[in-house]
């Protein structure tokens, strides 16, 4: 198998178009967005409300996106095909671990749902009183 392809032989996401520098371009270009991305969720984590953020299933979801934000930013820059590699690895290892995200999150707002009442002006659904249980 060469030592650049990330899943099925065919190079970055298995497009056997992008072999060879299209690849390790689409590498780079993730290498430098994930990280920015990810730092926005972590700063949305941080911005929930106390009573949600202090929950432990959000809290393992927040840990996460440390981590992963970790992992990809001390990942050295992505220079030959071997580099594209590994940083293929590290992708597939991260989506294995964020599998269960939007799952995790759904229990663990509802997990909060019975400490918190809806409060911000501007929807419809947001009337004084209103609270998720309803």
């Amino acid at each position: 198998q060469n030592a650049g392809n990330c899943e099925g032989g065919e190079g970055i996401w298995g497009f056997a178009q992008n072999r060879g520098f299209l690849g390790q371009k689409s590498a780079r270009y993730l290498q430098q967005e994930l990280p920015v991305r990810i730092a926005h969720r972590i700063q949305g984590f941080r911005n929930l409300p106390f009573i949600i953020g202090c929950n432990p299933t959000i809290l393992h979801v927040h840990e996460l996106y440390i981590r992963a934000f970790q992992k990809l930013s001390d990942f050295p820059p992505i220079q030959v095909r071997s580099d594209e590699s590994r940083y293929c690895a590290l992708l597939r290892q991260l989506l294995e671990d964020h599998k269960d995200v939007v799952t995790l999150l759904a229990e663990g707002l509802r997990e909060c749902r019975r400490h918190i009442q809806v409060t911000s002006p501007g929807h419809p659904w947001d009337t004084p009183g209103h609270t998720w249980d309803r």
